[in-house]
């Protein structure tokens, strides 16, 4: 089964709550693909940390984020080093980001609508491969990316980041596409 119907399949199995409406709204069309790698993970208590900034942020920005305060409760009510496996997809014109626990229960989504079609296009190509190498992100973003990237290296904010992970680039990459349209001011 694809990710992305494993998502779809634990969204309608869950209570009807409005983050998991929009991602299943978004998740809908058929251009927002997986644009992960499985497995990228972090501990509940760094993904607490980022989503609380990035929420903040978004909120300055005027991005809505369906889904980042209920995902914060629901980070915050975990122990700080519970693993949290992190999925990203993107389209064209949406983005949804799924938090799963280590025993494969859905703990939240994060979808944003909207922003600059040509970019997402562009991030769209990437994470069906037609795109390789790294997105150097905007000027606007470049300090709160390297902040980020610190622990946090797919789009979604999950990463093992250490030396030797092979995908590091590539998560990276994935992280700067989808958070330049969260960033821009």
């Amino acid at each position: 089964m694809s990710e992305k119907q494993k998502l779809i399949d634990a969204l309608r199995r869950s209570a009807q709550t409005e983050w998991g409406t929009a991602a299943l709204s978004a998740l809908d069309d058929q251009q927002v693909v997986f644009a992960g790698s499985p497995g990228a993970g972090n501990t509940a208590g760094d993904l607490l940390r980022i989503y609380r900034l990035k929420l903040i942020h978004s909120r300055k920005a005027g991005i809505v984020a369906h889904g980042i305060v209920e995902l914060i409760e629901s980070l915050a009510r975990r122990t700080t080093d519970t693993i949290i496996d992190v999925q990203p997809f993107r389209g064209p014109e949406s983005s949804v980001g799924a938090f799963w626990d280590a025993t494969g229960n859905l703990v939240g989504c994060v979808t944003i609508f909207g922003g600059d079609r040509e970019r997402g296009r562009r991030n769209l190509d990437f994470a069906l491969g037609k795109r390789l190498g790294l997105v150097a992100p905007t000027s606007a973003c470049d300090a709160e990316l390297r902040l980020t990237q610190q622990t946090a290296g797919n789009g979604f904010g999950a990463i093992n980041n250490t030396s030797n992970d092979t995908n590091l680039v590539a998560r990276r990459s994935a992280f700067a596409a989808i958070l330049r349209p969260m960033l821009r001011s």
